[in-house]
C-alpha cells in the first residue's frame, strides 16, 4: 500500500497594510488682494498610493485677517474648516474649497492638513503667500466760513478728510496750495 501518512501544512498569517499616500495641493484664485476681497482656496487631495484611501479628513486653520464665508464645516472657536471624504480611490483625487473675506492688510498664508483611516500620517501643504493691501478711500472736502469777502477779511477754510475704505488710513498728509 502507498504511504498513508497525512501531511498537514499551515501557512503563516501575513498582515498586509494598505498603501495610501496622500498629497495636497492648495491654490488661491488670486495672487494679491485688497481688504474686503473674497479669496477662494481650492484644495485637491490626491491618493498616490496603490490602495483606496478611506475616512479621509481634511482640515484648514484659517489665519488671522480673514473671515469664513463658505465651504466645508467651520468651527468659529478653533477657526478650523473641516471636510470628511469617505473614499479616494488609488490614483484619484478629491477637491474641496473654502471662501474667505479678507479683513486686514497683511501677507496671507495658511496651511491645509489631511490624513486617512488607512494612513494616519498627517500631510500638509501651505498656500502661496497672498499680499493684501489696505482698502483706503480718502475723500477730501474744503469749506470756507464765508461765501463772499473783501480785501483784508480773514477767511477760515475747514478741510475734512474722510476715509470711506475698510482699512485704517495711516500717515495721511494733506496739503493745500493757496492762491
Amino acid at each position: 500500500k502507498d504511504n498513508d501518512t497525512v501531511v498537514n501544512k499551515t501557512s503563516d498569517n501575513v498582515t498586509v497594510d494598505p498603501n495610501v499616500e496622500l498629497d495636497l495641493t492648495k491654490v488661491a484664485n488670486v495672487t494679491s488682494a485688497v481688504v474686503g476681497d473674497l479669496i477662494k482656496y481650492t484644495i485637491v487631495v490626491t491618493n498616490n498610493g496603490l490602495s483606496d484611501a478611506t475616512g479621509v479628513n481634511v482640515w484648514d486653520v484659517l489665519p488671522a485677517g480673514v473671515k469664513y464665508v463658505e465651504g466645508g464645516n467651520f468651527d468659529a472657536g478653533s477657526r478650523n474648516v473641516t471636510w470628511s471624504i469617505a473614499k479616494i480611490e488609488a490614483g484619484k483625487s478629491a477637491e474641496v474649497y473654502v471662501i474667505v473675506n479678507v479683513t486686514a492688510a497683511s501677507n496671507l498664508s495658511n496651511t491645509v492638513f489631511a490624513n486617512s483611516s488607512d494612513n494616519d500620517t498627517v500631510v500638509n501643504k501651505t498656500s502661496d503667500d497672498i499680499p493684501v493691501k489696505p482698502d483706503v478711500k480718502l475723500d477730501i472736502s474744503k469749506v470756507a466760513n464765508v461765501t463772499s469777502a473783501v480785501v483784508g477779511d480773514k477767511i477760515v477754510f475747514t478741510i475734512t478728510v474722510t476715509n470711506n475704505g475698510l482699512s485704517d488710513a495711516t500717515d495721511v498728509v494733506v496739503s493745500d496750495v493757496l492762491d
